[in-house]
């Protein structure tokens, strides 16, 4: 009686390991975003969003994620103006790790008119940023 034999190749995929990117702001839209708030939105932990020179009206919340906030042209031509609201103009307050870095940024405008925060610039409560 003959013998049949079947072999069967199992192959396994494995998702590769998610690359960081690099993200560009410039308010003039030559890079991915006009906005910092935009870069963040779409930024993972482990990204970089490299932020053009200009002025940039806005709050800034880093929403958990690691991400590495850089102004390319330093304080002296970057700057991050609050909206005037009552909130700060930078919270890491989600569980934001060592991954976390804002630099090269004049940063003015914030406001603390509840008790919920301390500190009218930037906020920093449950994280642990750089």
């Amino acid at each position: 009686m003959p013998t049949t034999r079947l072999f069967v190749t199992i192959l396994l995929l494995f998702p590769a390991a998610a690359q960081a990117e690099t993200w560009v702001v410039d308010p003039a839209g030559g890079g991915d975003f006009t906005t910092i708030t935009d870069a963040l939105t779409a930024a993972s932990s482990g990204d970089v969003v490299q932020v053009g020179p200009g002025a940039y009206v806005e709050d800034l919340n880093f929403l958990g994620k690691s991400v590495e906030v850089i102004g390319l042209g330093g304080s002296a031509a970057t700057s991050l103006v609050g909206t005037g609201g009552a909130d700060p103009v930078v919270r890491i307050s989600n569980g934001e790790g060592a991954g976390t870095l804002l630099q090269g940024f004049d940063i003015s405008g914030g406001n603390t008119a509840t008790d919920t925060y301390f500190g009218g610039c930037v906020h920093v409560s449950g994280a642990d940023p750089t």
